[in-house]
This record gives structure tokens, sequence and C-alpha cells, in this order.
């Protein structure tokens, strides 16, 4: 009744068909209660609440189980430590309940020591409590950090990591001391103080947690977990499925005129931005929308992204003293006390503060839940860093109904990142998969259940303009794909080109491979040179229209192995003198290259059956490598490599020598084949959950667009279009219809004709009694589709 109070009052609020619509969601949402223990969602599944009063004693086990998003994750960390996998990361975002995932895991994974680490008090003590909890021990683990030290022998500790990596406490613990080691935000894994915690235990299972794992500095995190993703559920997944609150999102028309401003390649002159930013005109009509946008119950709280520190401090200092509405600004140097104090203050609903404005400190890392408002008060140019701020909001909370967003629009570049990272995609170079093709969902279409998209005429004139751009021959392949890698490049916060690597798990859910294609670009190298504009060190431009470019343009075009094997051999020469190598040398690195990464082993069959694979016969790889990779990469002219079988010696062509023996060179190689190896892997770790309910399965079973664009590799399925697929189901393989539907663009699998696909799957659970409630797993096999049942 607060909401619907709220509108009957506020005679501003337009009350049209899509209101309405996310209204009726909203409401049936509400009624819902978490299916454990009779409360809200939010009041279970919470993880880190650093200004919510203490956690009540530990439940019993027994009334804390998972949700549909945990139960998902937990299959997929099972299926990987199956495979051999040792380390992993979940991405989800904040509130669908990382930490108590990391306890049922723990649980569930037979491992019986456990070492938490995290960067805050705050969040250690929720972490004991959710373990607590889980394991319904309530005595379990004991903090280390902040004067408190963990005994050695304990079976659960959680240490802060500025405690932990100090050498003489990390020096008190041994390698292999922890079975199960869990990362907090493991977004941080590459800084110095997390690689002396990685670099020195040897667990037997690693998991990183993260809402964001896109870094600011430069460096690839998910490489720390061998790029191996359990599971990922991102901000509007989660709002969709409803573990975060919806969203009343506002385009407000902003006046600044940005063409007068300097365009620096990715983003406004700082100084120019600054001085248009601020003025009393644009800070009245901040005022006038947030007073006239209110929430659904309780007082005004907001959090208001700036562009500067000075654009921060001068916004609330007006906003205070102009217009009542009290204020205060946060920044990077602002210390601890000050951040914690605001921060509190602005939970407390008897406190008068009503807006934090900050620069990019909240990107991250930092809870409050009481959220009301999410202000956008500079241009948005990145659809990461814009999806990371709205997420600060979205966090569920007592009496929380939905979070207003209000974004101020005017005639800035880019535009068109906030109405699309809206609707779910993650970059500009989605909306048109094809040529001649037009958008596949309105913006409307693609909001999660329950939220309210409303710009302003202007702004939605500007949005047009801005979409009709790239979707017209405005912006053609190559500048849509360079706007792609400029924006995962910001993301990561590189000064450097990119390498390939980089690519892998991008946040925009780009295929590395649209970079590689024969058009627009032909070769990463080109691609670079083209989306650097030719600032590419002078070196690797010089290895243009040489052998060194067919090279690694040869290696490039085989990224669609059907094994592992070919990047195997190559890392391997990489390792090894010279450019022409006795198959013997050549085993030996092969097999140890898979006994160093023993995740890597069940991709050759007969390695993985062997008792003991550090046993396995060197003449028994040095076979397999004459007769596989060693025959597939050295049989036709166009190859780079010539295997002489009577002589055991495998040789690179002479027009590569020069080349090969080059330091730098042989970098560019190990990107590629460590990239094709990163890229084989995730697609045969696919893998997508379906309960066996009919309605999952009609008119076919919908398949994640991710799963079904990784399955399909660079050769994407057109809107409208279908092709035939094998897929097994037990010991049977049948054909099957896999389809991408307009307007949705979602794809679907369907098994031809009259028979029913969800009744042929179920005939085939002979072992299963109680079949509907059974769940099925969507894996790649083989280029094939397998569903597995899952007890």
């Amino acid at each position: 009744m607060n909401e619907f109070d709220r509108v009957w009052e506020n005679e501003t609020t337009r009350v049209n068909d899509a209101f309405l619509t996310a209204y009726r969601q909203r409401w049936k949402s509400s009624e819902i209660q978490d299916y454990a223990a009779g409360k809200p969602i939010y009041a279970v599944f919470e993880e880190q609440a650093p200004y919510h009063p203490p956690p009540a004693p530990a439940e019993p086990a027994s009334a804390i189980t998972p949700n549909s998003a945990q139960q998902d994750a937990l299959l997929n960390l099972e299926e990987l430590r199956g495979q051999g996998v040792g380390k992993a990361a979940v991405i989800a975002a904040t509130g669908v309940g990382k930490t108590y995932l990391s306890a049922f895991d723990f649980k569930n994974s037979g491992c019986r020591s456990l070492l938490y680490v995290a960067h805050r008090e705050d969040i250690l003590f929720k972490a004991q409590e959710t373990f607590r909890g889980v394991l319904g021990k309530p005595d379990f683990g004991e903090i280390h950090g902040r004067g408190q030290l963990a005994s050695e022998d304990g079976e659960g500790v959680f240490a802060m990591i500025q405690t932990l990596s100090r050498s003489n406490h990390l020096e008190s613990f041994l390698s292999w001391d922890f079975d199960y080691i869990v990362i907090d935000e493991f977004h941080h894994a590459a800084s110095d103080s997390y690689r002396r915690i990685l670099d020195h235990f040897r667990p037997k299972f690693l998991l990183g947690l993260t809402a964001t794992p896109e870094r600011m500095d430069g460096r690839n995190v998910l490489a720390y977990c061998d790029y191996n993703i359990a599971y990922e559920v991102r901000v509007l997944d989660a709002v969709d499925r409803g573990y975060l609150v919806p969203f009343q999102y506002y385009a407000i028309y902003d006046e600044t005129d940005y063409s007068e401003l300097v365009w620096r390649g990715s983003r406004y002159d700082e100084k120019e931005l600054d001085r248009a930013l601020k003025n009393d005109t644009r800070t009245r009509l901040i005022a006038r929308n947030l007073k006239r946008y209110l929430p659904a119950s309780g007082k005004i709280k907001a959090l208001a992204f700036c562009s500067s520190v000075s654009h921060a401090r001068y916004t609330a200092e007006r906003l205070t003293r102009d217009h009542g509405v009290t204020a205060v600004a946060l920044w990077g140097e602002s210390g601890d006390f000050s951040r914690h104090d605001a921060i509190s203050r602005l939970q407390n609903e008897s406190d008068s503060l009503n807006v934090i404005c900050t620069v990019d400190i909240f990107n991250e890392g930092t809870d409050i839940p009481g959220l009301s408002h999410v202000l956008f008060l500079r241009p948005t140019q990145s659809f990461t860093v814009f999806l990371q701020q709205l997420g600060r909001g979205l966090r569920k909370a007592k009496d929380k109904e939905f979070l207003v967003v209000l974004d101020f629009v005017g005639n800035f570049k880019k535009a068109h990142v906030a109405p699309l990272a809206l609707s779910g995609y993650t970059s500009a170079d989605q909306l048109i998969p094809f040529p001649g093709t037009s958008p596949g969902k309105s913006l409307e279409a693609g909001l999660p259940k329950g939220c309210f998209l409303s710009p302003d005429i202007r702004v939605r004139r500007i949005w047009d303009a801005e979409i009709k751009k790239i979707v017209t021959n405005g912006m053609t392949v190559a500048d849509r794909l360079k706007m792609a890698y400029l924006e995962i490049k910001e993301s990561l916060g590189k000064e450097t080109p990119l390498d390939l690597m980089d690519l892998i798990d991008n946040g925009l859910d780009i295929d590395p491979c649209r970079f590689l294609k024969p058009k627009p670009f032909g070769s990463w190298l080109r691609a670079r040179d083209y989306c650097e504009e030719g600032n590419i060190p002078d070196r690797e431009k010089a290895y243009m229209d040489t052998p060194a470019e067919y090279l690694l343009r040869h290696i490039e075009a085989g990224l669609k192995p059907t094994k592992s094997y070919k990047m195997a051999v190559l890392l391997s020469l990489l390792k090894l003198e010279g450019t022409s190598w006795p198959v013997d040398d050549i085993a030996e690195k092969f097999l140890a290259h898979y006994l160093d990464h023993p995740d890597q082993i069940s991709d050759w069959d007969a390695l993985a059956k062997h008792g003991n694979p550090a046993d396995f016969p060197l003449s028994r790889v040095r076979t397999h490598l004459k007769n596989m990779p060693l025959d597939k990469m050295s049989n036709a002219d166009t190859d780079c490599f010539v295997l002489d079988k009577k002589n055991n010696m495998f040789t690179l062509k002479p027009e590569y020598r020069e080349f090969w023996n080059d330091p730098f060179f042989k970098s560019l190689v190990r990107d590629r084949s460590k990239f094709a190896l990163a890229l084989y892997f995730k697609r045969e770790r696919l893998s997508q959950t379906v309960k066996l309910d009919p309605a999952a399965f009609s008119p076919g079973l919908v398949l994640n667009n991710k799963f079904a664009e990784t399955f399909l590799q660079n050769t994407p399925l057109e809107p409208g279009k279908k092709r035939n697929v094998k897929v097994v189901v037990g010991e049977a393989t049948i054909n099957a219809s896999l389809a991408r539907r307009r307007p949705e663009n979602d794809y679907y699998l369907s098994q031809p004709g009259e028979n029913s696909f969800h009744e042929y799957i179920l005939e085939q659970l002979v072992d299963f009694s109680d079949k509907r409630n059974t769940t099925c797993r969507l894996t790649v096999y083989k280029n094939k589709l397998r569903i597995k049942m899952v007890k």
C-alpha cells in the first residue's frame, strides 16, 4: 500500500501501461516469502551488510537451504571438482548470496579446513555467522585480524587480508594448512597482498567471489582461477529473478551542451566537463527531480555519482545550502571514519542526511541496502561502470519495494550506453549482430521484471539518434568493434594495447573471435592496429605483411579445435630452444603441461584413464603426438611446421625461424595459444541447469544466450533462423533444432516433428523414480549438446 499511496498523492507520476505492468510485477513479487524460514529472501540470503545491526544467532542448519541461483552454482562447482578443477570464480551481483553459497559448497566439498579472506572486519564477522549457521556449528571459525590471532590448527579461519598478508603472519601457516580457501571480493586478487596469499597456500579448492571481475588497473583477475567461472548471474538477471529490487529509471533532459567540450578519444576533457557540470541551473534541476520522484516509503536516501571530486563537493554544498537537501561529498581520500559515518547516517531514517555525492569509490565493495535513489550526474560512458553503480542501490531491505534511478542525459557522446545496458545489452556491438538487421527487442521489452523506464521526450530523441547511427551504416562493423575494444580497455584500466587474453570473459560478452574474422580485420594484429589508431609497438607493426603475420594468423585460424592438443604443443615448443625439436623433447614438455594442469587431463582420454598420470609412458606420449597433433599441424602445404616421422623431428619451416627466435614474437604466440586453450575449455565446461518441468520445454527449451553463443562459437545464429544440432540423451543421439526467435533474440531447443522433447527425455530417466522433480544439465560434448541428469 505504501507505493499505492505515493502514486495516488504524487500527481507528477505518469501512470501509463508500462508503469502499471511494472507495478503489477512488483506487487506480486513482494508477496513472495522465503521458503526456508518464513522471512523475506533478503533476510536469509543477505551476505554483506556492514551497517545493519549485529546478526542474530546462527539458525539451525536444517532451516537454511540454497536459493535457486545457489543450487545452480553448487551443481557447477561439484562438476568442476569432478573434472579435477582446483580453482574457480563465482560472479554474482551483491544480494544473490555469495557468502551463503561458499558455506554450502564448503559443506558439500568434503574439505575439512577453511580459510576465508576478506578486506573488512565486518565482512569477516558476517561470513563467520553465515558459516556457523549453514554448518550448524555455533563455535565454528576464528577471526584473524585487528588484534585477534587464530590458532594454527583451527578448523576455520576468517582472516583480514591486511593482517594475513604480512610475512610473519603468513609464514605461521603451512602451505597445505587449508583444504578450502575463499577469497571475497576476488577482483582484488591481482593486488600484491592477495598475490602473496595465493602464492603461499596450496588448497584442494580455491573459490573466488566477486560481483565485478573487471578491474580498473589493467590486470585480469580471472587468470588467477584459470578462467574457470563456476556460475555467473549479473545485476539485471538478479533483478529479473527477484534477488534484487526492481528499479524505476527516469531519464531527465540535461541542457548542458556537451558538443562544445573537448573529446579525448574515450572521454571528455576532465577540466572542461567539470566547468560545464558545476552550475546552479543544473543543481536546481537535480533537486527538483529528486523531490519529484520519491521512494515507496521513508526519506530520500540517495547516492549521486559525479564527474570529479570538485563536482561532488560543489553539488553537495549547493544541494544543502540552496535546496534544503542535506548532502555530503565523499571521495577516495576521505578517511574510513568519514565514510563509515556518512554511510551510517544515510542508513538512519531519523538522520537528516539525504544524499552522498561521490565519484567512484562506491563502484564496488560497499553495501548500502537502505538506498532509495541512485543519481547519475555525469555522462554515462561505460557499460561496466554504469551497471556497477546501478547495482549499489538494488540490494533488498525492509520496506524497500524499488529503487529510483535518476539519470541526467544530454547530447553527450555514447548516450546509448545507459538504455542499452538497462535492456540487457552489454555493448553497442550486440545491437546489430548481423548486417541489415535491426534491434531484436525494444528497450522496454528487455527490462527485468517489475522495472520501469521513463525518458523525457528529448532524451528519447537523443537515444533514437544514437542508436540509429549504430544500426545504420553510420557506424561500420570495424567501428563498433573498436568501440567494444575501447570499452574493455577502459574497464580494465589498461594504458597499453589489449592482449587476446584480455578478451576472455570480458564484461561486455563480446565474442573475441569477432576481432579475428577475415572481415573487417583478418587478424588480431590488424584489429589492434585499427582500434589503437596505429599506436601499437613498432616491432609488432614491423611484422605486418611478413611470414610472421602469416604464422600468427595461422595460429588464430585454428581457434576451433576439437581437443586441446595443438595449443598444448605450441606452449610446449615455446619452452624449448631452437626451431627444430626431437619429438621426445616435445613429449616431455607436452606431458608436463597436463600434469601441471590437472583440470585439463580429462581432455586426453588415455592419460585420464591411466592409474597414475605421472607414470604415463613417454613412448605412448610420443606415439600420440606423431599420430595426432604433430601430424595435424604439418600435413598441408599451408602449414608452418614439418614432421619427420622417420627421424622423430618436428621443425619450423625456414621462412618463420628468424621470427620464432625473437622473444617478443614468442610472447605473441604464447598469448594466442593461451587464449585458444582458455576459449576451448570455457566451451567444454559450459553448462546450463534446467528443471524437467513441461513448461520449461514449451515451445522449446530456452537456452541462456551466453550458453548458446559460446556453443555456436564464432558462427552465430541470425534472428529468425534455425540450425540442426545433435543432442545426446543417455545413450541415444537425436536430431534437434536450435532456433533464434524474433523479437526476443533468445535461443530455444526443440525436437522436430510431433514428438515431445520433454517426454522423450523423461523416458530416458530409467533410474529416477521422481522424474518430474529431476534437474537436467545441458553441456557441450564433441560439438554436440548433451543432456545429463542430476539428482
